[in-house]
């Protein structure tokens, strides 16, 4: 019942709200997707204010973001995540449509207002073009992330080995 489960210690109910918000990504094939964990997240802080006062200062559940979020999200994310754990990721929908350079811009004008907090950046794009690297070298010029440990862009070679050729 809830009262039994509210009088479990915080260090127990944080657990049981890490694994509720993992379980919530077992359905998805990348497990670094962050949508279902970050809706996962939001719904345990709504339970009540215990569980809210521990969803809240829980990093994990808040530390990852996606380009498909709404800025909004990105920043409520970035709020929750006080120490550099965030993982940013930008991935396109579709192996054939390069991702336009409006999700871009929107996603990389929110989150790289907290690059400080980043620690794992991924780009995920293989219909990129050489152009759409250049734009998004253009996004993130200047970009201070101090606590940055992983980079990854992954773009398909024969977009830039064609661009040598000619």
């Amino acid at each position: 019942n809830r009262r039994t489960l509210l009088s479990l210690p915080d260090e127990i109910l944080a657990i049981i709200c890490k694994d509720i918000s993992d379980s919530a990504c077992s359905n998805v094939d990348d497990r670094y997707h962050p949508l279902p964990r970050n809706k996962a997240s939001v719904g345990l802080s709504h339970v009540c204010r215990q569980f809210r006062r521990i969803a809240l200062s829980i990093p994990y559940l808040w530390s990852r973001t996606l380009n498909f979020m709404s800025p909004g999200m990105v920043e409520i994310c970035f709020s929750r995540v006080s120490t550099p754990t965030a993982e940013i990721a930008m991935t396109t929908t579709s192996y054939s449509m390069p991702m336009p350079y409006e999700s871009y811009k929107t996603y990389l004008s929110t989150a790289t207002l907290f690059s400080q907090r980043w620690r794992r950046y991924s780009h995920l794009d293989l219909a990129i073009s050489m152009d759409g690297l250049k734009e998004l070298a253009s996004l993130t010029h200047g970009l201070d992330a101090p606590h940055l440990a992983s980079l990854s862009i992954a773009y398909p070679f024969n977009s830039v080995a064609h661009k040598r050729r000619t």
